[in-house]
């Protein structure tokens, strides 16, 4: 949802990472039906999980500091 309000690459960041989580929460609910459980257990999926959600929060802080007030008011 987020990359609708984002430009540039950034857009494209954010989309990976959303799909990234989406696909690790899909994987985590199969348990171990998906060879990729299998290899990372329950803990490192855990991690494919949040660690892209926390990056992407101090990616998107960084980008909306970034921003400047002229780039804002033209959307």
């Amino acid at each position: 949802m987020a990359a609708r309000v984002q430009h540039g690459v950034f857009r494209y960041i954010s989309a990976a990472m959303g799909a990234v989580v989406l696909v690790s929460v899909a994987v985590s609910l199969w348990d171990e039906a998906t060879p990729m459980y299998r290899v990372l257990g329950s803990g490192g999926i855990e991690r494919w999980i949040v660690y892209p959600i926390l990056l992407w929060l101090v990616a998107y802080g960084a980008y909306l500091l970034g921003v400047t007030a002229k780039q804002h008011s033209e959307d």
